[in-house]
């Protein structure tokens, strides 16, 4: 089932498509309807993306309407894929940045003072 999906990618994208690329869109389709979101969410390349929407649009995994969203036959196939929405963890300290603020520890001491 996901095989003749991966193929068809591929040919289109030229990019190495895995079952868990395919499973990365999905989760994303299941936790938002935008696709600048979906892109994000998944961390596949935009084309392997853009290409995979358009494949299970076309066999009626995906629709497209005022946002992206799965079908029936997609849930399903989620399900069996074993997919469930992707959650984006930020930070609260550092709203997601990836910074550490006790590096900044003697620089916030002086902003402190001078405010």
């Amino acid at each position: 089932m996901v095989e003749g999906l991966i193929r068809e990618i591929e040919k289109r994208t030229n990019i190495q498509v895995y079952e868990r690329s395919i499973m990365n869109v999905l989760g994303a389709v299941l936790s938002s309807d935008d696709f600048w979101e979906i892109v994000d969410l998944s961390e596949e390349p935009l084309p392997l993306v853009a290409h995979t929407i358009d494949v299970l649009r076309k066999k009626d995994y995906i629709r497209i309407e005022e946002g992206i969203s799965l079908t029936e036959k997609g849930r399903k196939l989620a399900e069996d894929l074993g997919v469930s929405p992707i959650k984006k963890l930020y930070c609260r300290r550092c709203s997601g940045r990836g910074l550490d603020l006790d590096e900044f520890g003697e620089i916030l001491k002086e902003f402190r003072k001078v405010t």
